[in-house]
């Protein structure tokens, strides 16, 4: 009944990537201690992981009862309103996030993110911008602009952008993806197919 030994081991799995071995351990880790906040949290992004987002939002929603002052509840439940397309209610709470931890990069690059599916493209950037000056180095921040870029047809800039991200991060799938695909746009077929094969096989 030892729940941190379940709550280590889940995380062990994650990053081994056998997520549903790592969600029966958190589970396990919330049956012998039902507020155990931190296993809920891993649990719910297992659950998104998954695919099991209706789960995920269970968790986020025991999370706002559990922890409502912890901007990792509203984290969450951004990622799983995000998920299910409900775009206006993920804003909400990644902003609500954000007040909680207002130097965290990444709530703000959750926020651009938003607004880049809801075609604003200018305030996605300013929002970029902001989370630039407090992390110069988070890649997601490169890899929105490309995103952005290439919606906007500046697919130079685009691959600009995604290579920064790759240079900080060489190990997310998403980016060689996104590679390929602004290289097709340039006309450089072979190379772009290569890299989303490269990007398949990766994730």
């Amino acid at each position: 009944t030892y729940v941190d030994a379940y709550y280590n081991k889940g995380l062990a799995h994650v990053q081994l990537i056998q997520v549903e071995e790592g969600i029966s351990d958190f589970s396990l880790a919330i049956q012998y201690q039902p507020d155990y906040a931190d296993a809920y949290f891993q649990r719910g992004l297992s659950y998104l992981d998954n695919g099991e987002f209706y789960k995920a939002r269970e968790d986020a929603n025991k999370l706002k009862s559990l922890e409502p002052k912890n901007w990792e509840t509203f984290f969450l439940s951004g990622l799983v309103e995000e998920k299910l397309k409900n775009l206006d209610q993920a804003l909400i709470e990644f902003q609500k996030a954000t007040e909680l931890e207002p130097e965290n990069s990444d709530l703000i690059v959750n926020q651009a993110t938003i607004f880049f599916y809801l075609k604003d493209f200018e305030y996605a950037k300013l929002l970029l911008e902001k989370a630039e000056v407090i992390n110069p180095t988070e890649p997601n921040i490169h890899n929105t602009y490309s995103m952005i870029y290439f919606e906007e047809g500046k697919y130079k800039a685009a691959l600009n952008a995604v290579d920064k991200a790759i240079t900080l991060n060489n190990r997310q799938a998403y980016y060689y993806n996104n590679k390929g695909l602004y290289l097709l746009y340039l006309g450089q077929l072979e190379d772009g197919l290569e890299l989303i094969n490269q990007s398949i096989k990766m994730d």
